[in-house]
């Protein structure tokens, strides 16, 4: 079943990684669904908390821009992933869609308020980039779920 799912994300062997990081969670769909979301919001989470001390400390007004943009546009993809919880646990799967492909748009809003500004020298690209292949898992699974 991980096999399967992997094969479909851009970062299969990331995805191995994150799937097979907790054996109790391979036993059902649903538990997969339940992991990959929690592991999303603890990822956005961590991030916007990175984004609120890159606020305080960056001395670049465009970079400061560019960080309170994005944390506005995570404060969303926080919300987006609670109603994906919520949906997943009143078996709405394809809500679970919708709300992760909003985490997702999020995601690409706040990489696109850095062009034309200095280069990000911080973790947020990665960060960024992390979630994204955690929200393509929730993708994957939660269209494999509504079938």
């Amino acid at each position: 079943m991980v096999k399967n799912i992997c094969s479909r994300t851009p970062n299969s062997s990331l995805c191995l990684d994150v799937l097979e990081s907790d054996l109790r969670v391979l036993e059902s769909l649903l538990g997969l669904a339940q992991f990959t979301i929690d592991l999303a919001q603890t990822n956005a989470t961590e991030t916007i908390k990175l984004i609120q001390s890159l606020i305080k400390q960056t001395n670049n007004p465009q970079l400061k821009q560019c960080y309170t943009s994005c944390s506005q546009n995570y404060d969303i993809a926080i919300g987006d992933l609670d109603q994906a919880k919520t949906d997943l646990s009143s078996r709405d799967y394809g809500g679970v869609n919708v709300e992760t492909t909003g985490v997702l748009n999020e995601i690409h809003d706040c990489e696109e308020r850095f062009k034309g500004a200095p280069a990000d020298p911080s973790r947020l690209p990665k960060r960024n980039k992390d979630l994204e292949n955690i929200c393509s898992i929730i993708l994957v699974i939660s269209n494999i779920m509504s079938q």
